[in-house]
């Protein structure tokens, strides 16, 4: 596991009942959201340079 006890203790109260401590569960929540939440769309995912292994977000 990548995470110490005390921290994936956090992250398993931050999760809802319904994941069932399974993360890969709610990975498509962007993807099932953007339609009723416009808004979210440009959200969604972020556009980098080709080759470059960073994102300066502005």
């Amino acid at each position: 596991a990548r995470l110490n006890q005390k921290a994936a203790s956090a992250v398993k109260d931050l999760l809802p009942d319904y994941a069932d401590n399974n993360l890969a569960s709610l990975c498509s929540w962007a993807d099932e959201i953007k339609s009723r939440l416009r808004w979210s769309s440009p959200l969604h995912y972020v556009d980098t340079p080709d080759f470059q292994c960073s994102y300066a977000y502005d």
